[in-house]
């Protein structure tokens, strides 16, 4: 500051002294201010590519429908997958009456899942196993889904109107109880086939893309490699590695043991392509594959001659 055109270095000494004073009161008071009244910036949006969904909508036995009848086949009900619609539909009907468009004898119930389911197959009489992808980071996702089993259960419930003697409809299907996820997991291949695996209790086979197939515990959602295109698993089965491997079936064989059949849709004369997972002595070990090539009997699994039972 100038005084009479002189410098007053004292006073400016003072207000350089006074302007740091209040840098530092203010300073303090802003860092006085507690942290729940204070804004804090916006995190960075994280963007992922989820992975693409495979809309194929194939189910366990490599059809677009999962079949069962209830009810020594008085009931029937299909399992309709809808992955970009994130939704399975079940599509009740009556099997002895039913007609294609009777809206009466039919019924219709939707089930929504958060990711984009691919396949679904009954493992038990009470449980659906549903496995999809994830939209988030295209990890595989299996659950199981339990309900209820009341054979005293109506299905249908039928009312007649007492004046014009019209008979409707109320249907009562079995009641989905619980929903359990087993695995996450974004370094597991998308899951193309799952059988229940009958030699070890609470058990399933699960195919996944690239040919591997894994045996998992459903109730700890362990698992471990059982075969593979590849060397390094228990049972080698190069015919695996196809790309064309789309579902299947399982059966009680009378000489074989329990035989998984997998089916590729790739077709040679209108004969599809099968391998075959072999475990002879039932213990839910798998012990040897076969191919329709190297059967010396092509249909030997093929037919109902030597099956005691299918699933």
């Amino acid at each position: 500051m100038k005084e009479n055109g002189v410098l007053n270095t004292n006073s400016a000494k003072a207000g350089v002294l006074i302007l740091g004073i209040a840098v530092l009161y203010f300073g303090f008071l802003s860092s006085a201010v507690p942290l729940w009244s204070r804004t804090a910036p916006e995190p960075s949006a994280v963007t992922q590519t989820p992975a693409p969904p495979t809309p194929l909508g194939l189910t366990g036995n490599g059809t677009t429908d999962l079949g069962r009848s209830y009810k020594d086949g008085e009931y029937f009900s299909e399992i309709l997958i809808r992955p970009i619609e994130k939704r399975l539909t079940f599509w009740w009907r009556m099997n002895s009456d039913y007609q294609l468009g009777d809206d009466a004898l039919s019924y219709i119930e939707r089930e929504t899942v958060w990711f984009w389911p691919q396949t679904a197959e009954w493992v038990s009489e009470t449980e659906l196993l549903v496995a999809g992808l994830s939209p988030r980071d295209g990890a595989s996702v299996l659950q199981v889904w339990t309900y209820e089993n009341d054979p005293t259960k109506p299905y249908i419930t039928t009312l007649v109107d007492a004046i014009i003697g019209q008979a409707t409809y109320r249907w009562h299907v079995p009641l989905r109880l619980s929903v359990q996820q087993v695995w996450n997991d974004p370094n597991l291949s998308k899951v193309i086939w799952t059988k229940e695996n009958p030699g070890t209790q609470g058990h399933v086979f699960v195919l996944v893309e690239g040919g591997d197939v894994f045996d998992l515990e459903l109730s700890t959602g362990q698992y471990s490699l059982v075969a593979s295109p590849v060397a390094g698993a228990p049972l080698v089965v190069p015919d695996l590695a196809s790309t064309a491997l789309i579902g299947g079936w399982g059966m009680e064989h009378v000489s074989d043991g329990y035989v998984y059949a997998i089916c590729s849709s790739l077709e040679n004369l209108g004969t599809a392509e099968y391998v075959y997972l072999i475990d002879d002595d039932k213990d839910g070990v798998l012990d040897t594959w076969a191919t329709v090539l190297t059967l010396q009997d092509p249909n030997r699994y093929n037919s109902d001659a030597g099956a005691i039972s299918t699933w």
